[in-house]
């Protein structure tokens, strides 16, 4: 598709995970090669919540060909682990906030991608981008001006996810950030393709607005 990545949009960090492979707090699973045989869900098949439960499940011991992985909301989640529906689900933010006493935390699954990288990019089409060159800067500029203020007036930004999201929670965390650093999206590219998402092996700097 012609898009181009033109502004930066979520980070991950390893010190404050927004989204973790969890498990109902009494079941036996405490490793990866407890979930082998199991059913594993993912709120989207094909994206990075697969993605990132998959190299997970590869670099902590387990085998992933005899995990079944099945897509259920994060909304449907807890419930489905409670009910032992399945084995294990990726679970993130505002859900994990709102239901950490519900679950247990058995892995940091974006840990398996890496300690920190871009989880998510603004994109526009290659020719409107090329065609708007002050518009794209415009825009860019106004997020980090929003992700300025929110960073300085928590309780009130934090107000405006909760009244949005329609949740309650526990904390506000900072995860923007401000420029499309090509070394933070790589490792998404990276493990993308090694798991067959992208038919080619891709360079973040081609998918970057310049």
């Amino acid at each position: 598709m012609p898009l181009i990545a033109i502004a930066p949009g979520q980070n991950y960090d390893t010190s404050d995970p927004m989204a973790v492979l969890a498990v109902a707090p009494a079941t036996p699973y405490h490793a990866a090669k407890d979930l082998n045989g199991t059913t594993v869900a993912v709120s989207s098949l094909g994206s990075i919540a697969e993605l990132c439960v998959d190299a997970w499940i590869d670099k902590n011991g387990g085998t992933l060909s005899s995990v079944k992985i099945v897509e259920i909301t994060f909304a449907e989640s807890v419930a489905a682990l409670e009910q032992g529906r399945v084995a294990a689900a990726s679970l993130s933010d505002p859900q994990l906030s709102e239901e950490r006493s519900r679950i247990r935390v058995l892995g940091k699954c974006f840990d398996a991608i890496a300690p920190r990288f871009m989880i998510s990019v603004w994109f526009a089409p290659n020719d409107w981008a090329t065609k708007n060159p002050d518009l794209v800067r415009r825009f860019a500029a106004a997020l980090n001006d929003a992700d300025d203020w929110a960073a300085k007036n928590q309780v009130q930004s934090q107000a405006v996810l909760e009244k949005w999201l329609k949740v309650k929670l526990a904390h506000g965390r900072h995860f923007h950030s401000r420029t499309l650093d090509p070394a933070l999206i790589q490792p998404i590219l990276d493990t993308g393709y090694r798991y067959k998402i992208y038919p080619r092996q891709i360079n973040a700097n081609e998918i970057i607005w310049h």
